[in-house]
């Protein structure tokens, strides 16, 4: 505190603060107080003016923290910081901060300063509290309705949290696509509220869109009978088709377009047509409709036509086999009495054994033998039998002669024995069993192993083939054996005068002259007989030269032979006795 002297005068060299004392009243919070003073000094009347003492607000600012949060959960704590200035220890927070933040968008944040010893600026207090939108998932659910009926209501949930106790209803629009014709629409979904971000899927997950199915109606409509000859026109007789929905109902504007129509053997009757295929009996009225918009069941209807007659006729009962097939029936040439509009579907005909007399076993005839065939009415409701009709017919089926297809196989007019021949046959183009029966004169053999004259007898045994065939043949020995044999020893000739050169020349002259005249006829004319023979011949004219000489020397040296009785060379000639003797010494 300060004094003012004004035009006081102190004596003694005093000064002010040496009579006077100043006091400040009580108290620390900011504010005015006032200064009393009193002397000290009973030598001066001192006159006091009091004083103003004052504590000015401590000045701090308070910058708000940007905050946000959620639409439907808390406000998030408010929180700021003095970034200029600062509290006095003991003080504590000395201001508040709130906000209305309640729906989605930006809001301020409000400071309110809670001690009056404190002037505090807030920044930062525009929009500073951010609400964000709250994300759903939200499922559309499948919808369906008959065609005709009253939509559903469109309906859609979420199994996440909303706010507030909003409805969904509150959150989203459903829109079904227009229509109302049978077919599947889409279920779209729109965010109506500005407080939720919204992610639409459907019930499978698998699309951001609900299905409506706009099912088909039931009904049934039935074809109404009709009873009619078999001379009415096409024209009169559709003039008698009806029809009626027998359950269910119509939506009132729809017309089903209905066509009834009548059906033989598969076939939708037309004016074209009608003629060639109407036939009595019962058939079928149907119907063809044209609406998309409905399931119709329908009840088919039947027309009732007098049923004509027929008899069997014509029938051939005689046939060879041929390994294909055999159809003894033909419906357009064995009945009688058809009318125009019959097929081959019309009648039938079944064939059975001979021996199936119980008629269990249906057949296809192909092998020869004894059958049956019965002859029936496949469309009954067309036609019947007469009363005098025959309708069993016993087919006959002869084996196939094939004579002249049988060839014998391992034999010739002169067959050559080369080795043992079993005789056997084939027919051309036919696989059977053929028997053969082989005898040589009047002996039956097994095999062609001798020389002589056979006789080859061929019976065909098959269930669906005969047939047999004979040949007569001789046989004659192989000289191509003995001739193999004869080149062979002649190769081994090399011109020298041994003891098994000696043996071998004997050997060959043996098998010259051994070949018979049918041998001869066989080989003569070949290279290796010509060439061989030569050989041979060569060979045994130098043997004999070569021998003559040995055999003189021989009658010189050895005692024991002291006569020879006659020339080697003519005995050598003879029969070639001399030098099988002197090649034993």
């Amino acid at each position: 505190m300060h004094y003012a002297e004004g035009s006081l005068q102190l004596v003694g060299g005093l000064t002010l603060q040496n009579v006077v004392n100043l006091t400040k009243a009580e108290g620390t919070d900011a504010g005015t107080y006032a200064i009393t003073g009193s002397y000290t000094d009973g030598n001066y009347d001192i006159t006091f003016t009091d004083g103003t003492y004052t504590i000015t607000q401590r000045a701090i600012t308070v910058t708000v923290d940007n905050k946000e949060s959620v639409y439907g959960n808390e406000i998030a704590t408010l929180t700021g910081k003095v970034t200029s200035g600062s509290v006095l220890a003991g003080d504590g927070t000395v201001y508040t901060l709130s906000t209305t933040a309640s729906d989605v968008g930006r809001y301020d944040i409000t400071g309110t300063c809670t001690n009056d010893n404190y002037s505090i600026t807030f920044d930062n207090t525009k929009g500073s509290y951010t609400v964000t939108k709250r994300a759903i998932t939200v499922v559309i659910d499948d919808k369906t309705s008959v065609y005709g009926e009253t939509f559903e209501t469109l309906t859609a949930t979420t199994t996440d949290s909303v706010a507030n106790a909003d409805g969904i209803a509150t959150i989203v629009a459903l829109t079904k696509d227009e229509g109302a014709t049978v077919g599947t629409y889409a279920i779209t979904g729109k965010c109506v509220s500005d407080n939720y971000t919204v992610t639409f899927t459907n019930e499978s997950g698998d699309s951001q869109n609900g299905t409506y199915t706009v099912t088909k109606r039931d009904i049934t409509v039935t074809v109404t009978d009709v009873e009619t000859d078999n001379t009415v026109t096409f024209e009169a007789l559709t003039q008698k088709f009806r029809w009626t929905v027998s359950q269910g109902n119509i939506v009132d504007g729809d017309d089903l377009n209905v066509e009834v129509y009548l059906v033989i053997g598969g076939t939708e009757i037309t004016a074209d047509n009608f003629r060639a295929t109407f036939c009595g009996g019962t058939h079928t009225l149907t119907a063809r409709f044209d609406n998309d918009n409905y399931n119709i069941s329908l009840q088919n209807g039947t027309l009732s036509v007098t049923l004509p007659k027929v008899t069997v006729v014509d029938v051939e009962t005689q046939y060879v086999y041929s390994g294909s097939a055999i159809v003894p029936f033909h419906w357009e040439t064995n009945i009688s009495g058809y009318l125009e509009s019959a097929t081959e579907y019309s009648f039938k005909a079944t064939y059975y054994a001979a021996d199936d007399v119980n008629r269990e076993n249906p057949l296809q005839i192909v092998n020869a033998g004894d059958y049956v065939m019965v002859v029936s009415i496949v469309h009954t409701s067309a036609y019947q039998f007469a009363d005098e009709a025959q309708t069993e017919f016993d087919i006959h089926v002869a084996k196939k002669d094939i004579s002249d297809s049988i060839s014998f196989v391992g034999i010739e007019d002169v067959l050559i024995i080369t080795n043992e021949v079993f005789v056997s046959a084939t027919a051309d183009d036919y696989d059977v069993a053929i028997d053969v029966t082989l005898k040589r004169g009047e002996t039956e053999v097994e095999s062609v192993g001798v020389a002589g004259d056979y006789t080859a007898t061929a019976v065909v045994n098959d269930v669906n083939y005969t047939g047999s065939k004979q040949r007569s043949f001789t046989a004659i020995a192989d000289a191509y054996a003995k001739l193999n044999d004869f080149v062979q020893k002649v190769d081994k000739l090399d011109g020298t005068f041994t003891q098994a050169q000696a043996q071998l020349i004997v050997e060959l002259r043996g098998i010259a002259q051994g070949f018979t005249q049918d041998e001869l006829l066989q080989i003569e004319n070949t290279p290796a007989f010509k060439t061989a023979y030569e050989e041979y011949k060569q060979a045994w004219t130098q043997f004999v030269q070569q021998a003559t000489e040995k055999v003189e020397l021989a009658e010189k040296t050895y005692d024991g032979l002291l006569t020879v009785v006659a020339t080697v060379t003519a005995m050598l000639l003879a029969a070639g006795v001399v030098i099988k003797k002197w090649l034993s010494c």
